[in-house]
Formats: structure tokens, C-alpha cells, sequence
């Protein structure tokens, strides 16, 4: 599983971004629409030169959501590249919201190094809770701090495996 950076803050007003889970293969997305009316949305994952990789338009109700998946076995992602996630609602496509981010190439849970995800790794973070310590592959959250909240996602990611 690799690990999106955020450039910019996750949450964009119409949108957040959640997680990529390699194992999974998609980039999981959820759209607000914090509006009050119905609206249709235009939603596009763009590469660094600003081409489409991805196109999607959804309609919500107002202050409802939907979460879905952009495949990513379908578009040639590279590592450290930035991407930027793109909504903008149809009437008006000036009120566009972007987020910027990167696929890092850090295995995201394996924090023993041996490319396997497993109870092994949950000791490796609780280590590095009680040391007061910091890995990459630990942070779950991007918040720059190891805790109990990136120990649930681990723990939930192991058994999500099973």
C-alpha cells in the first residue's frame, strides 16, 4: 500500500479526499455538497501537466454525499509526480476546488521492512508511540504524528486483508 502526501489541505469545501490503499488499487474519494440546492459536480484527477486521467460527474442533494473509487489499474501513475484532484460544480465551473498530491513510494504499515502487512507491524507502532518516534510508513493520516488513530488503520487495514 502506498502513501498519498497532500500538498494542500484534504478537505476542498466539496470534497475529500480519503485514502489510496495499494492493495486496493483506487483512490477512494468523497463529495459533499455543502450547498443548498441540488447541483451537478465535474470531478477530474489530473496528471502534472494538467491533462485528464480521470473525468466523473455526480449529482447530490443538498448536504448529501457520495464516496467512490478511481480505479487506478486503468491510468499510469508514477511515484512523486503531482496530481491534482479537481471538482467543480456544472453551472459554474469557476467555483472549481483542486487539491494537490503525490503517491509516495513508502509502504504505507510495512514498518519492519519485510513487504508483508501483519501483526508484526502493530508492535513496530506501538514502539514507536511509547518512544515518542516517527516513520512515514506510519503515519496513516498525514498529521505528522504516530498515535492510537494511525494504530486503528493498521489494525483495520490487517484485517481487511484476511
Amino acid at each position: 500500500m502506498k502513501k498519498i502526501v497532500y500538498l494542500g489541505s484534504k478537505d476542498i469545501g466539496y470534497a475529500c479526499l480519503k485514502h489510496l490503499y495499494d492493495y486496493r488499487n483506487s483512490l477512494d474519494i468523497e463529495i459533499f455538497n455543502i450547498g443548498h440546492h441540488h447541483q451537478r459536480y465535474n470531478l477530474f484527477l489530473l496528471d502534472q501537466n494538467y491533462n485528464a486521467l480521470f473525468n466523473y460527474s455526480v449529482e447530490l442533494n443538498e448536504g448529501s454525499s457520495q464516496q467512490f473509487f478511481i480505479d487506478l489499474s486503468q491510468i499510469d501513475i508514477s511515484y512523486n509526480n503531482i496530481y491534482t484532484f479537481k471538482i467543480e460544480p456544472e453551472s459554474n465551473s469557476e467555483l472549481y476546488q483542486e487539491i494537490e498530491f503525490y503517491f509516495s513510494d513508502v509502504f504505507l504499515g510495512d514498518l519492519n521492512g519485510d513487504q508483508i502487512i501483519n501483526i508484526i507491524d502493530i508492535i513496530f507502532i506501538i514502539d514507536l508511540i511509547l518512544d515518542s518516534g516517527f516513520n512515514n510508513a506510519a503515519d496513516f493520516n498525514n498529521d505528522n504524528i504516530i498515535n492510537i488513530l494511525d494504530v486503528i488503520v493498521l489494525v483495520n487495514i490487517i484485517l481487511d486483508y484476511e
